[in-house]
């Protein structure tokens, strides 16, 4: 278990150290697998508690989120105590917290807990390989959210694609765009799932956003070069110019290159 709460620690020491995790901000899971009922000889169990709906992919699962109001900051330095370890029961409409001599037990699961639960069952569906999700605030990417322009799954890959290879070789698919909702909605988590069935990641309008990856490290390096592409951008804009950009012919060529 040690191995996969660093996992998530190392991700979270990145999107402090980038600035993307002001606050409690952003939130992360790790979906860990269908675990022998011997691991929780080492472990109490909490209080069985209900789930909204039933996620019948999720029957058995053991996942790995960060815990409601805790800090990516405190997540790094001590994930035993800001991550919460839940089992799911073998219906997928409930769940125990997995508790250790150092799991804070009054912790509850992210207030975003809907969407990774939805996603998570919508990858085992599919037998997908990602197994993380990671929710984060970067700077420029929302910034560009709130431009009316750029609220538009097209008009905003193009111009990330645009910018720079890494984002067209990186992020092949593009990022889905998701028009403004409630947070911590299931409305917003079923635009996100449905999203994400066609891409690995999403942009919550004037929010933040959410990728999928077979590791949080992983997850984490798709939204970077994104945003990066965004950064990149504004710097050109805020130094009066307008933003040639990778042409199609260009980036074309470069798809048939690495074969994507």
């Amino acid at each position: 278990m040690k191995k996969h709460l660093n996992k998530i620690s190392k991700t979270s020491a990145l999107l402090d150290k980038r600035g993307w995790a002001e606050a409690n901000a952003g939130n992360i899971s790790l979906r860990i697998g269908n675990i022998s009922n011997n691991y929780y000889k080492k472990y109490q169990l909490g209080e069985l508690k209900n789930f909204q709906k039933t996620f019948t992919h999720l029957s058995n699962q053991v996942i790995i989120v960060t815990g409601a109001g805790t800090r990516m900051r405190d997540v790094k330095r001590k994930p035993e105590r800001y991550l919460f370890i839940l089992k799911i029961n073998e219906a997928g409409n409930m769940f125990q917290q997995i508790i250790s001599n150092k799991t804070n037990k009054n912790l509850k699961p992210t207030s975003e807990l809907i969407s990774h639960l939805y996603i998570h069952n919508m990858l085992l569906a599919n037998k997908r390989e990602e197994r993380s999700i990671v929710h984060t605030h970067p700077a420029n990417l929302i910034a560009l959210s709130h431009i009316q322009k750029f609220c538009n799954q097209d008009a905003i890959n193009n111009l990330l694609w645009s910018i720079q290879p890494e984002t067209v070789v990186l992020a092949n698919e593009g990022i889905a765009f998701i028009p403004y909702q409630l947070t911590g909605s299931e409305k917003l988590a079923i635009e996100t799932t449905k999203a994400l069935e066609k891409h690995r990641v999403a942009l919550w309008e004037k929010h933040g956003c959410i990728a999928i990856g077979k590791s949080p490290e992983k997850a984490f390096d798709l939204i970077d070069v994104l945003e990066k592409s965004a950064f990149i951008f504004f710097i050109y804009k805020n130094a009066g110019y307008n933003v040639e950009g990778i042409n199609d012919i260009k980036q074309k060529k470069m798809r048939r290159h690495f074969k994507i």
